[in-house]
Formats: structure tokens, C-alpha cells, sequence
């Protein structure tokens, strides 16, 4: 039996009074859903950041492109 692809959620959050400017946080957060659970009139689902010893610090790259400070 092979394990089914992780399932991805994206959170962006909006201010209410800038709607039209886009997401506040940059990048967004993506969580990894970890559970489900379902009555007949209710779906809960946990999700939450089980790869975090897998990420990337910092996940931007510092390269002289977009830091020319960097330049000796």
C-alpha cells in the first residue's frame, strides 16, 4: 500500500482595509494537513508545519541581485 501525497493548505491573511493589495504575510504560510475527523453534520481538520526541521533558514536568498550591498 503506498501513502497518499500530503495534502497542502495555504494561509494568507488580508487586512480588511486593504483588501485589494494582496496577502500581508509574504511568503504565505504552508501547513501540511495532519488529521480529519467527520460526523454527519460536522468536518474538523488539524494542520499544522510537521516538516520544520526540513525548511530552509532563512528561506530567502541573500544574493547580490537584490542585495548589492553585499558586493566586497
Amino acid at each position: 500500500m503506498t501513502q497518499p501525497d500530503p495534502i497542502i493548505l495555504i494561509y494568507r491573511s488580508y487586512l480588511s482595509t486593504a483588501l485589494d493589495v494582496g496577502p500581508e504575510n509574504l511568503p504565505p504560510l504552508e501547513m501540511t494537513l495532519i488529521s480529519v475527523t467527520a460526523t454527519p453534520m460536522r468536518i474538523s481538520a488539524v494542520a499544522g508545519f510537521p516538516n520544520l526541521l526540513d525548511m530552509r533558514f532563512p528561506r530567502r536568498d541573500f544574493d547580490l541581485e537584490r542585495f548589492p550591498g553585499l558586493s566586497p
